[in-house]
C-alpha cells in the first residue's frame, strides 16, 4: 500500500463521495476507485 492510496481512502471517508475525493486530489474518479481496491 502506497501513502497515496491512505490518502484517497482518508479523504473518501472523510467527504463520503468519491467524485469529491477526485476532484481534491486532481485525478479521475476511476483512478481513485483502482486505488482503493
Amino acid at each position: 500500500m502506497e501513502i497515496r492510496q491512505l490518502e484517497y481512502f482518508v479523504s473518501a471517508s472523510l467527504l463520503g463521495n468519491l467524485t469529491r475525493v477526485a476532484e481534491r486530489h486532481f485525478v479521475s474518479q476511476p483512478n481513485i476507485t483502482i486505488a482503493i481496491k
